[in-house]
């Protein structure tokens, strides 16, 4: 994998984002329902959206002895 960084690249959006309608909408059907959902149920692997560096440093458990290489210029 190849990142090539340019001036106002930021980590988050290098590595992942958070999939902002579908936590709303979590929102919005837990707050219908009368409950008041924690930052913890709003910010979980569920509403994750992974970059592919990210998807690159995590595990890839199908070749767990495989070794990885990410080149950042």
């Amino acid at each position: 994998m190849r990142l090539q960084c340019y001036e106002g690249l930021d980590t988050a959006s290098a590595l992942y984002e958070w999939d902002y309608p579908r936590q709303i909408m979590a929102l919005r059907l837990a707050e219908a329902s009368g409950e008041k959902p924690s930052s913890d149920s709003l910010y979980c692997e569920e509403f994750l959206l992974k970059r592919p560096l990210l998807q690159a440093l995590l595990p890839d458990h199908d070749h767990a002895e495989s070794r990885r290489v990410v080149m950042i210029r």
